[in-house]
C-alpha cells in the first residue's frame, strides 16, 4: 500500500517534469508495487549507493555520463580513452569487471548499457558498445590478440569491435577482434564471435553462426541506406533478375526458379564464407559498385542483397558517389565474414 501511494504521488510529478531520474523512479515503483516495503527500501539503498560511488570508482575514465551506477569497484586501466554514456550500470558485485585500454585504445559505451560482473573489455584500438546493450556475466570483448606470435614483448595491432544498439550478449560470450554485431541481435551463451553478425538474428556456436532470424520492431527506424520494413518492395525487377542470375553462376546447384528470398547461408549446401566472398565479388562486377564495410553485415540473404544494391543504384543515379571508404574488401571479408 505504501509503495502504491508513493507511486501515485511521484508519477504525476515525473510526467510533468519529464526528468529521466524521476521517470526511472516512477517506473521502478510501478514494477515493484507488489513487493514488501522492506525489500523496496533495500533496493533503493543499493541504487543510491551505486549512484554515489560511480564518480569515484570511474574517476580514471575520460567521460562519465549522468546517473551512471557501479556496484562495487570495477578494475580500470586507462592508457587511452574511456567514454561512458548516461544511465549505465557496471556490476562488479561477485567478480570485478575490467575496462582496459592501450595507449591508442578507445572504449565507447553508449547510454543505458548494462554490464554484469566478470566482464572484461580490452581495447588496443577501439571497442564501441551501442545504446541499451546488455552484457551478461563473464563476457570477454577483445579487439586484438594482445601479443604477436613469436615476439613475446610486442603488442598486437588492434582491429575495432563494433556492437550496435540493443544487442544482448549472454553469459560467457567471447567477442574477438574485427567483429561487428548488428542491431538487436542476440548472442547465445558460450558463443565465440569472430566475424560479422547481421542485425536482428540469434547467433550461437564457435564461431557464432546465425540460427534464427528475429522480427524487427514495427516502429524500427531506417538505418542509412537500409530499409528494414518487409512491407516495402524489394527492388526493381531488372535488378532482382540480375541478382538471381549471379546466385545461379556462383552456386550452380541452387534452384533459382524456386529460390526463397529469405533463405540464409546455413540452409544452402556449399554457401560458406568462401562462396559468399565470390558472391560479393560477382555482385560488385555485375552492378559496378563497391560495398562498404558497414553494409557487409546486411548481405545475409537474397532479399536483403537486393535492397542494398537498389540503394546503391539509386544513389548513383542521383549522382551521389562516396569514395571515402574504399578499403580492401577481399581482406576484410576473409577476416570478418562468416558463413
Amino acid at each position: 500500500m505504501l509503495i502504491q501511494r508513493l507511486h501515485s504521488r511521484i508519477q504525476p510529478w515525473a510526467e510533468r517534469r519529464n526528468h529521466p531520474l524521476l521517470n526511472r523512479i516512477s517506473a521502478s515503483l510501478e514494477r515493484d508495487r507488489n513487493l514488501p516495503a522492506s525489500q523496496v527500501f533495500r533496493k533503493t539503498r543499493i541504487y543510491l549507493k551505486s549512484l554515489l560511488a560511480a564518480p569515484f570508482y570511474l574517476r580514471k575514465c575520460d567521460r562519465v555520463g549522468k546517473r551512471v551506477r557501479t556496484q562495487k569497484k570495477p578494475y580500470i586501466e586507462n592508457s587511452g580513452r574511456i567514454e561512458i554514456g548516461d544511465d549505465v550500470n557496471i556490476n562488479s558485485r561477485n567478480v570485478q569487471t575490467d575496462l582496459v585500454t592501450g595507449p591508442n585504445g578507445i572504449i565507447e559505451i553508449g547510454n543505458e548499457v548494462s554490464i554484469n560482473f566478470g566482464v572484461s573489455i580490452v581495447a588496443e584500438e577501439k571497442v564501441s558498445i551501442g545504446d541499451r546493450t546488455r552484457i551478461a556475466p563473464y563476457t570477454f570483448i577483445y579487439d586484438s590478440d594482445r601479443h604477436v606470435p613469436g615476439s613475446r614483448f610486442s603488442w598486437a595491432q588492434g582491429d575495432p569491435v563494433i556492437i550496435e544498439p540493443e544487442v544482448w550478449l549472454a553469459t560467457r560470450v567471447i567477442i574477438l577482434k574485427g567483429s561487428l554485431i548488428g542491431r538487436g541481435s542476440i548472442i547465445a551463451s558460450g558463443s565465440v564471435v569472430s566475424g560479422v553478425i547481421p542485425p536482428y538474428v540469434v547467433a550461437a556456436g564457435a564461431p557464432a553462426r546465425v540460427i534464427r532470424h528475429l522480427e524487427p520492431p514495427e516502429n524500427e527506424f531506417k538505418m542509412e541506406g537500409w530499409p528494414r520494413s518487409t512491407k516495402e518492395p524489394i527492388c526493381a525487377g531488372s535488378t532482382y533478375q540480375r541478382v538471381i542470375s549471379v546466385f545461379g553462376r556462383v552456386i550452380p546447384h541452387l534452384n533459382i526458379d524456386s529460390l526463397n528470398l529469405s533463405i540464409s547461408p546455413t540452409a544452402v549446401e556449399g554457401w560458406d564464407s568462401i562462396t559468399h566472398l565470390q558472391l560479393i565479388d560477382e555482385l560488385e562486377k555485375e552492378f559496378r559498385i563497391r560495398f562498404k564495410n558497414r553494409d557487409l553485415a546486411r548481405l545475409s540473404n537474397p532479399e536483403k542483397i537486393c535492397r542494398v544494391i537498389q540503394v546503391y543504384l539509386d544513389r548513383y543515379a542521383n549522382g551521389v558517389r562516396d569514395n571515402t571508404e574504399q578499403d580492401n574488401l577481399p581482406n576484410e571479408l576473409n577476416n570478418n565474414l562468416i558463413s
